[in-house]
């Protein structure tokens, strides 16, 4: 038998499109402009899971994907971290995305596809059973995770909250 997670990360999850423009702005003009863009494994609870287990923490994560290829590579990429993803349900709406523009100077614009986040109902005993034994709970709380925080406070993990 493994041991525990020492975190669990609960929380939305999906791929982040960043879009890098080589000017110091979108030309609207013309049809296209050349950017450099690339794909990962991103938003809130996709960085603060790989950031645990970066700094060697036994990590679990607790979220959505959908059933389709950007799922399929959620989890897989998280399997490669060494993040357990058992706590793992299907958002039907599919997997989220955000396309974000990357300025030269830093700023950013953000455009977020949630899918179903507000409205998805995951399985508290499925949830309960990636929490159990972790030490501290991290949540990102999507509207769906407000209802893991009191079967973390059950189960006697410190509690942190990010928005």
């Amino acid at each position: 038998m493994s041991a525990p997670p020492e975190v669990v990360v609960v929380g939305n999850i999906g791929i982040d499109t960043n879009i890098y423009l080589h000017g110091d702005s979108i030309d609207w003009s013309v049809e296209g402009n050349f950017t450099h863009n690339t794909d990962a494994v991103g938003q809130a609870g996709g960085y603060a899971s790989r950031g645990y287990a970066g700094l060697g923490r036994r990590t679990a994560f607790v979220g959505a994907v959908g059933d389709d290829v950007l799922g399929r590579f959620i989890r897989e990429a998280l399997a490669a971290e060494g993040i357990d993803a058992k706590g793992l349900f299907i958002d039907p709406a599919g997997t989220c995305r955000s396309a974000n523009i990357m300025y030269p100077d830093g700023r950013r614009r953000n455009f977020y596809d949630g899918k179903g986040h507000m409205e998805l109902a995951p399985d508290l005993d499925a949830c309960r059973a990636a929490m159990e034994g972790a030490r501290l709970c991290h949540f990102n709380l999507p509207n769906w995770a407000r209802r893991l925080l009191p079967i973390a406070r059950e189960l006697g993990a410190t509690i942190a909250c990010a928005r």
